[in-house]
């Protein structure tokens, strides 16, 4: 486990269980980045949930949810996309600098049950719920619906 890894591990550890926090802890792993492909387009700052979602609707590539770690020391929540051999996708921020630290450790979910939670919950991200609470942790704590 790089140094990266064990401080996003080490800053959810403080999380309560039920948080999106805990589950990424739970069932998270750490996700390699290439550079975003020149094919693909690229969404809004700001924007990660909504753009890493239309980014898997157009292209079939696997939504995701977690934590990225850029240089440090804060983690941040964050959604991006995995491509077909494994690799990041982020259609939100730009590819980093000569140098930076980019560290990605989340959960991949199958896009048919985002599209589906997304629509119960009316909301893009669904691993919080604004309030503390991890809607898909509430309705699969033990990470079945996960893809491995």
């Amino acid at each position: 486990m790089n140094k990266a890894t064990t401080l996003i591990r080490k800053h959810l550890e403080q999380y309560n269980p039920g948080s999106a926090e805990s589950f990424f802890l739970a069932h998270g792993l750490e996700m390699p980045w290439r550079q975003f492909p020149s094919e693909l387009q690229g969404g809004e700052k700001k924007y990660c949930y909504e753009n890493a979602y239309r980014l898997a609707m157009r292209s079939g590539l696997i939504y995701c949810e977690g934590m990225v770690l850029r240089n440090f020391p804060i983690p941040l929540s964050h959604a991006w996309c995995l491509d077909g051999e494994g690799f990041v996708v982020d259609p939100t921020l730009p590819d980093p600098e000569p140098g930076e630290i980019r560290t990605y450790f989340g959960v991949a979910f199958p896009l048919p049950f985002v599209t589906n939670l997304r629509e119960q919950i009316g909301q893009a991200c669904i691993s919080d719920d604004g309030g503390g609470r991890c809607p898909v942790a509430t309705k699969y704590g033990n990470g079945d619906i996960l893809l491995s």
